[in-house]
This record gives structure tokens, sequence and C-alpha cells, in this order.
């Protein structure tokens, strides 16, 4: 009831970038303080997440679907990586 936030978004298919802000406002007794925060994140593709963990040497990659543990289906919104690296004591 004392915070309120507008969200806003925009994705550049160019550059796979993802920038949105937010405006955050709180109840201070009477009074409402505002503060504003601004995010960018970068897309990529599983292929490119995947060819830049074997760049860095990771094996026994597994690609996991949001929040499950099943394979990722086609438009999933967020994908998991479980990965491995260097040798195993």
């Amino acid at each position: 009831d004392d915070v309120y936030c507008v969200w806003r978004g925009a994705f550049d298919e160019e550059t796979n970038i993802c920038s949105y802000g937010m405006d955050l406002f709180q109840r201070s007794g009477d009074a409402w303080k505002r503060s504003f925060e601004e995010h960018q994140e970068y897309a990529y593709s599983q292929q490119q997440l995947e060819g830049f963990l074997k760049s860095a040497g990771f094996t026994h990659i597994r690609v996991y679907a949001d929040r499950s543990f099943a394979a990722p289906a086609e438009g999933e919104q967020r994908i998991y990586f479980s990965a491995r690296k260097g040798k195993r004591k």
C-alpha cells in the first residue's frame, strides 16, 4: 500500500538489448518519494550461450526450462544452464 511501481520496457531486435525503466514511489508520511532505476539486459540464443560455455572450457552442459528440469519449449521466457568445469575430485 505504501509503494507503487511504474515499469516500462522496450526490446531492440538489432542489438538484442532489452531496456527497461522503473519509477518507484514510496509513501513518506503524507508525501510520496520518487526514485528511478534503468536497466539493460542482453538477449542471447541458447546456441550462443552453449558456445560461450564450451569456449570457456565447460563440459556436461545441460539446459532446462524455466523453473523446471524439463527441456525448454519453443518460446520459453527464460532457460537455465548447468555445466561442469575442471576435473571432478
